[in-house]
């Protein structure tokens, strides 16, 4: 493996393997082969040696598959030393051993690895950083089912490093990109791939194009984790822009996608669950602009707050129903609550509709402001829109039902008009979303 001929070296690799199969793993060990191979890769006076290493490592990957694996990650820091080598032969050979290893990587050992990976992608030393992004593409050609199972945390890291200050970095981490993009297997995310791709790499110029096509596009498919890890950054960016606009359409698509995910009947439990680690950031985003004046904002915000659900943690619930506990008693105008003063009919429907979720989940947030509530459900009881007046009359009915206090519920009906008080006390303790149907929307973004 230290010969001359290139012939010579790729003939011993072929053999050494062969020679590990016949014999057994444990000769490995027994012959220090793994250590050889090391000293080989880190003799930086011969280009020779360290490609021949390469090619034993790669013959070693493909010929012992899975029973290599162990031995991966201690070659692993040579492997990335050796991607970033000037000698191109030595870089072609890393390479290709890469993909040989990458190829034969179980889900297991993707996770003891992908954590290297990405800590490398900190690493002050630009050749380090241009070589983990090179381990990553590899995984998009030899392993994709691993690498769509990864992708959430590795979009995250590479939309990081294409702001690096290194061209050279900023390059590789495009071409990533672009090469994990391939195991999307949404039709509708695969063919907006090259636009999602531009909103990654430069959101100031693309951000909006992209908000835009999103919310032309019609699902038919469910959005699988690897279609969210580049849609949930673009959404994300689109909530923290500054206008108005931007941030609407960005709540429409995050609305739509938790009511696209919610809509997957056979599964639903789990595709809600994997959902929640990435729903959460940006419904933290949205009750920073909950209070926006801007009523078009609002609207979409309530959308999303409704088709969220259960799919987001329960410290973010929490939040939804402090903040709405503090929109409910205004100091400046307590008799009212915010959605009330809306022009919006359709945003008063979806503020009545979460209303009633936080009296189901937390009704302590709004028990000690009957006289607050009672006003404010009694002028949308009087509004001028049939949807409006229907979702207020539930919204009145299982709100006061589940406080339980009949002080709660006196002090409220004398401020309601149109609310019959028998039909109050009488109602059904388990009454819940018998008007579901009603505040749910299309599943397209």
């Amino acid at each position: 493996m230290h010969s001359d001929m290139y012939g010579e070296r790729r003939g011993a690799a072929f053999g050494l393997a062969g020679l590990v199969k016949g014999f057994g793993i444990s000769c490995l060990k027994k012959y220090g082969i793994v250590a050889v191979l090391q000293q080989g890769l880190e003799d930086r006076n011969s280009a020779k040696s360290r490609e021949g290493s390469l090619l034993g490592f790669e013959c070693l990957c493909e010929k012992l598959g899975r029973l290599f694996e162990p031995y991966v990650i201690q070659m692993l820091p040579v492997l990335l030393v050796s991607l970033s080598d000037q000698v191109i032969a030595v870089h072609e050979a890393a390479e290709c051993a890469s993909r040989a290893m990458m190829s034969q990587l179980s889900g297991h050992r993707d996770k003891l690895i992908l954590p290297s990976l990405l800590k490398v992608l900190e690493d002050k030393a630009w050749q380090t950083k241009q070589s983990s992004m090179q381990l990553f593409g590899a995984m998009a050609y030899c392993a994709p089912q691993q690498l769509s199972q990864c992708l959430p945390r590795i979009v995250l890291k590479l939309t990081e490093v294409l702001t690096d200050t290194h061209p050279k970095v900023q390059s590789a981490g495009q071409m990533t990109l672009q090469q994990v993009g391939s195991v999307i297997k949404n039709p509708e995310i695969s063919s907006l791939i090259h636009i999602l791709l531009k909103a990654l790499t430069d959101p100031n110029e693309y951000i909006k194009h992209s908000l835009d096509i999103l919310l032309q596009t019609t699902f038919v498919n469910s959005i699988e984790a690897p279609s969210l890890a580049l849609l949930v950054p673009i959404v994300h960016r689109g909530l923290r822009e500054r206008s108005s606009d931007t941030k609407k359409k960005a709540a429409q698509i995050a609305g739509n996608m938790c009511s696209t995910v919610r809509s997957t009947s056979a599964l639903a439990l789990r595709k809600l669950s994997a959902l929640s680690t990435r729903v959460d950031p940006l419904v933290g985003d949205l009750l920073s602009t909950l209070q926006a004046s801007d009523g078009g904002v609002r609207e979409a915000i309530l959308t999303v707050q409704k088709h969220a659900g259960k799919s987001v943690s329960i410290s973010i619930r929490s939040r939804v129903f402090v903040l709405l506990k503090e929109l409910i008693n205004l100091d400046d105008d307590p008799s009212s609550m915010f959605f009330c003063k809306d022009d919006s009919s359709e945003a008063r429907r979806r503020a009545l509709s979460v209303l009633k979720a936080v009296a189901k989940e937390n009704h302590s947030a709004i028990a000690a402001y009957p006289h607050s509530l009672g006003p404010a459900l009694a002028d949308c009881l009087k509004h001028g829109n049939t949807p409006v007046r229907l979702a207020a009359e539930r919204c009145a009915l299982h709100v006061f039902q589940l406080i339980k206090g009949s002080d709660n519920v006196q002090a409220a009906q004398k401020s309601i008009t149109g609310l019959d008080a028998r039909r109050v006390s009488k109602f059904p303790e388990n009454s819940d979303e018998s008007e579901n149907s009603d505040d749910e929307t299309p599943n397209g973004l």
